[in-house]
């Protein structure tokens, strides 16, 4: 059990179990666990971490917790549902990536890890991250693979309530980090309602975005309408125009992220 700071590590094999009461482990050797079970490893936080590549012997089902940080940022990875059997590590690195990473955004997590696994073919797996270091919007970083000099945006689900960023299906394992996801097309929606509350009927709506672009639709019959192909993470101004209808604000500046909540209006 640790309860105080071990520095200047060349390297450390532990047959049994490690448990991070307090402080931290730092060098440039491997801290290398060979107790396969998922418990070897208790403890870990932002007051106790390793802070050097960190080797697990992997082997059956369950979450392997890998309690890294470095430069005094706590930034665990989870590793679960694993297919093969052998060891897996896991680096922490202090700094935005900056080696070769073709189609890597130049807005990225000031933090990466690097992993290897020797016997494990596939993974889902988790990263914590320390939201100060995020370059850009918080909603919109995605996980990025590089491999080869060559970034891969991976399908994230990220909980900002935890810092978490989950991946399933990992089969790649080299490095990973934190970054802008891609702008896509998608559909800006919403309604027009009357102050009755039903449909406002051939409102003109006007969709602008940050270049001055202007496109347009009418509200169909029920007050609906949709600007298709309209791409993710721009900032656009919408307004709504009628002779019948007025509106104690007739235009709505948005940021339109994935899954975006409709823009409505209802007038007065």
């Amino acid at each position: 059990m640790t309860n105080g700071n071990i520095a200047g590590l060349a390297a450390l094999t532990l047959n049994g179990s490690l448990s991070l009461g307090g402080g931290n482990i730092a060098g440039v050797g491997v801290v290398n666990i060979t107790d396969c079970r998922t418990t070897a490893i208790s403890g870990g936080s932002t007051a106790s971490f390793i802070n050097s590549p960190l080797r697990r012997c992997v082997d059956r089902s369950g979450t392997y917790r890998f309690p890294v940080g470095s430069n005094g940022v706590y930034a665990a990875v989870e590793l679960s549902n694993v297919t093969g059997t052998g060891t897996f590590t896991v680096e922490p690195k202090t700094g935005a990536f900056s080696g070769a990473a073709a189609g890597l955004p130049a807005n990225r997590l000031g933090r990466w890890w690097s992993t290897s696994g020797m016997g494990i073919t596939q993974a889902d797996m988790v990263f914590t991250y320390f939201e100060p270091e995020i370059t850009g919007l918080e909603p919109r970083q995605k996980l990025y693979s590089i491999n080869g000099g060559n970034a891969q945006v991976l399908a994230t689900t990220l909980t900002t309530t935890t810092n978490r960023a989950s991946v399933t299906g990992v089969t790649a394992f080299s490095a990973f980090t934190l970054a802008d996801g891609p702008s896509l097309p998608a559909e800006l929606k919403g309604r027009v309602r009357a102050a009755s509350g039903k449909g406002a009927l051939h409102v003109l709506v006007s969709l602008t975005d940050q270049s001055g672009n202007v496109r347009y639709a009418f509200a169909n019959p029920f007050g609906y309408y949709h600007f298709p192909n309209t791409m993710t993470w721009g900032t656009y101004t919408v307004t709504v125009q009628s002779k019948r209808y007025t509106f104690t604000s007739n235009s709505q500046s948005v940021l339109f992220p994935e899954n975006s909540p409709d823009v409505n209006f209802t007038a007065t």
